[in-house]
């Protein structure tokens, strides 16, 4: 798999701020989701939060959903 350079810098960036918020002895991880952000965007063109609204929560009743920015 191939990835941008922005795409790399992203990646990084999320994965400071996690370690940067964390407090207590637990590291949470986002990483699962950059990349499947990352395979959603390439996949479909748009951003998996307008994806997951349009495909998951909208068809499920889910309007108060989202992912948050």
């Amino acid at each position: 798999m191939y990835i941008r350079q922005s795409d790399r810098a992203r990646h990084r960036r999320a994965a400071a701020r996690a370690e940067r918020s964390t407090k207590g002895p637990y590291l949470y991880s986002n990483n699962g989701y950059v990349l499947l952000s990352l395979v959603v965007e390439r996949a479909t063109g748009t951003t998996l939060a307008a994806y997951s609204k349009t495909r998951i929560f909208e068809p499920l009743g889910m309007g108060d959903t989202q992912y948050r920015k």
